[in-house]
């Protein structure tokens, strides 16, 4: 799927994770990419923001769609 390969998107990530902000990242695992474990296509910038920001950037993979749209919702709940 070619959800979420916005360069603009990417780089408000790292520019995030420069400034040291608290980061989650959200994404939907694909089990035909396998450049990374993350099995994600956007592997490299999750990981870059890791590397610069680590344990500040929460890295939360999702089996599908509404699983990731449950788990972030379940995290706004829990910053109210």
């Amino acid at each position: 799927m070619l959800w979420g390969r916005c360069p603009g998107t990417i780089g408000e990530m790292i520019y995030a994770a420069a400034l040291k902000k608290r980061i989650g990242i959200f994404f939907v695992t694909d089990e035909k990419e396998t450049e990374s474990t993350l099995l994600s296509s956007c592997w490299y910038p999750i990981i870059l923001c890791q590397m610069i920001n680590g344990e500040s950037t929460e890295v939360v993979p999702c089996a599908n769609l509404a699983e990731a749209a449950g788990k972030l919702l379940d995290r706004v709940k829990e910053l109210m």
